[in-house]
């Protein structure tokens, strides 16, 4: 996998044949998209590689930015270890998203 994922934002909508999909609404790319197969399933279609890897990171990219948040919340006291470790969460979330080199956790 690689290349460039498709910018945002990306919008929950529908294909000209009213498939479910998620769009990139300036451009007018679809990104992603969900069509019954024959009535014995859904077929999902991803059409670009950085996509579907951007896909699959978010839920380590949500994970990181709550955990991020949390350290920068107002009164909240953490040593230079814990914010360590959360930036390298954070930035093996990215690296997943990007289909980089997985940055490991110290």
């Amino acid at each position: 996998m690689g290349g460039q994922h498709t910018p945002g934002p990306w919008e929950i909508g529908q294909t000209s044949t009213y498939e479910e999909a998620l769009v990139a609404p300036k451009s007018g790319r679809t990104v992603a998209y969900a069509a019954w197969d024959g009535g014995s399933g859904c077929h999902l279609a991803i059409e670009n590689d950085a996509d579907a890897q951007l896909i699959a990171a978010a839920p380590d990219l949500l994970e990181a930015l709550n955990w991020l948040r949390e350290f920068w919340r107002p009164g909240s006291n953490h040593d230079t270890r814990e914010v360590e470790d959360a930036l390298a969460t954070a930035d093996a979330a990215i690296a997943k998203a990007l289909s980089l080199a997985t940055v490991e956790r110290k």
